[in-house]
């Protein structure tokens, strides 16, 4: 099988994204770079997704869109809408996608699971994010998301229990996603183009990102002397 990649350049990096596999990404500094990790991306995800297909020795992608992203304003970066984000949401795609949401979820919560609440606080760094910080950034995101449909969980947005927000969050888009079957509305915020195919890659995307991120920290944190698992 041939799979579609679609490029986007966002806050200094080119991400490739798989089109048919929500969440499987590769990014480099360069075009090249982002491409050249496509097919190590997407057979890590087929492992990841347990997904039963036979899609041979080595996969292959093929780019098939490439967009960079732009300021609508000083403070707001506009980021990609794809071809592939248009088409609304059939049943199977949901089934999937939330498979696949509960499989990113189990990911970010492994990515910090036997950190001390000390060191969930903890910057390394002045330029670094705390654990807690990354958490509550990703819930802050994902509800976002769902805002640009109308959809947020509205009382999420005050809630100081990070872990929990992050839980809420993503229970709140659990439960609204099959209402999203067959919705074929596109919404524009500040010049971006918004779908409910869109806000699931998205917010898979960003999950798994900073999941990614939250390993590097606590990799860092764990290395500091004194420290303990």
């Amino acid at each position: 099988m041939v799979y579609s990649l679609n490029l986007e350049h966002l806050d200094g990096r080119w991400y490739a994204h798989v089109a048919e596999l929500p969440g499987a990404f590769s990014d480099g500094g360069t075009v090249d770079e982002a491409t050249r990790g496509a097919a190590q991306a997407i057979a890590n995800h087929l492992v990841w997704s347990e997904a039963d297909v036979d899609h041979g020795p080595r996969p292959l992608a093929t780019v098939t869109e490439i967009i960079r992203s732009w300021n609508y304003a000083p403070d707001y970066e506009v980021n990609a809408f794809f071809a592939t984000d248009r088409p609304p949401l059939t049943d199977e795609d949901v089934e999937g996608m939330r498979k696949l949401l509960y499989l990113a979820r189990a990911e970010l919560l492994d990515s910090f699971l036997g950190l001390t609440f000390d060191q969930l606080v903890q910057k390394p760094d002045p330029e670094t994010w705390s654990v807690v910080e990354v958490l509550r950034h990703i819930s802050t995101a994902e509800n976002w998301y769902l805002d640009r449909l109308g959809l947020a969980h509205e009382p999420a947005w005050e809630m100081g229990d990070t872990l929990g927000r992050v839980l809420l969050v993503r229970q709140h888009l659990l439960d609204v996603l099959p209402g999203l079957v067959g919705d074929e509305r596109v919404t524009e915020w500040n010049g971006e183009l918004w779908s409910p195919r869109k806000v699931v890659r998205r917010t898979l995307w960003h999950e798994l990102l900073h999941a990614r991120d939250i390993k590097r920290v606590r990799g860092l944190l764990l290395a500091a002397p004194g420290a303990s698992a």
